[in-house]
This record gives structure tokens, C-alpha cells and sequence, in this order.
């Protein structure tokens, strides 16, 4: 509740790939396959920022609080990456 995401038992966290999107990647091959798998991962990466933010901002422990920090600048820094990765092969982040 604290990411104003409730998980359903069955359901994914945000940002995880669904079955379905799985079995689409493991079916590419080449571009297609790069392409899709940097869209699903930036997915993944900014499903993951709340999540990392809330324990930067929250944890008791110093050592969580800083790696918790840590993770959130090296997801975005990993997003930037991977949309201009996307860029170089004409593609753009899934919506």
C-alpha cells in the first residue's frame, strides 16, 4: 500500500513481465529481440524505483538507507542507458 499498489494474489509487481511477455521475448531473435528485451527491462527498472525510493527514504538502518539510495541512482542511470539504446535502433519505451 505504501506504493499505492496492492499485489492480488496471481498478480505481478509493477514492472514485472508477464508470462506472456516472456514467451514474445524468448520468441524474437536479432533487433526485435534487443528491442523488446530494453523495453521490458526499463519497465522493470522503473517499477522497482518506488520501491528502492521508499527504502532511501524510510529504512532504519543506515546501511539500507544507503544502498537502497545506491539502487535508485543506478536504475535510472541504467533506464538513460537503455532508452538511448532504443534510440540508436529506432525503437522507443513501451507505454
Amino acid at each position: 500500500s505504501w506504493m499505492q499498489h496492492t499485489v492480488a494474489p496471481g498478480q505481478l509487481m509493477p514492472g514485472m513481465a508477464t508470462q506472456a511477455q516472456l514467451a514474445k521475448l524468448r520468441g524474437l531473435r536479432g533487433k526485435a529481440m534487443d528491442v523488446y528485451f530494453l523495453q521490458l527491462m526499463i519497465r522493470h527498472h522503473e517499477g522497482g524505483l518506488p520501491m528502492a525510493q521508499y527504502g532511501a527514504d524510510h529504512a532504519t538502518e543506515p546501511y539500507v538507507r544507503t544502498m537502497a539510495a545506491a539502487i535508485v541512482t543506478a536504475q535510472q542511470n541504467e533506464v538513460v542507458t537503455m532508452e538511448q539504446m532504443l534510440r540508436e535502433r529506432g525503437a522507443r519505451p513501451l507505454s
